[in-house]
């Protein structure tokens, strides 16, 4: 396995997002890095700390699976933070569940992305 693989592999697995490109540039040389960015995507923005975006995945593909794994961690936390910086009165969230996605859809069709759906995510993928 070579480098680009397991680098690949291991941003997933970061904790700190902060942490992630120093870890590259440590590890890979700038063109490994461009293969990485390449290879991961759409995921790639949101493992090196920038969630914000659109995004079309497919759960059927192991690396969209942990991607929307990862985007829900991050939209958990942040409802967390501001239910205990500022109380139940401050959501701004589309379906008044502290969730930050919108406009969601799945199999093109209206959807409401909730913890049950993330956890059903995470078991069809063991």
């Amino acid at each position: 396995m070579d480098r680009v693989r397991y680098v690949r592999k291991l941003l997933f697995r970061l904790v700190d997002a902060s942490m992630a490109a120093p870890f590259m540039k440590q590890n890979l040389t700038k063109h490994e890095m461009r293969r990485v960015q390449g290879q991961l995507g759409q995921a790639y923005r949101v493992l090196l700390g920038n969630p914000t975006g659109h995004y079309r995945l497919d759960l059927g593909v192991q690396q969209d699976r942990d991607l929307a794994q990862r985007l829900a961690n991050l939209c958990a936390d942040e409802r967390d933070e501001c239910l205990a910086r500022y109380g139940k009165g401050f959501d701004t969230s589309q379906h008044q569940n502290g969730f930050s996605f919108r406009n969601e859809l799945l199999d093109n069709e209206p959807f409401v992305v909730t913890p049950t759906f993330i956890g059903e995510v995470r078991a069809a993928a063991c």
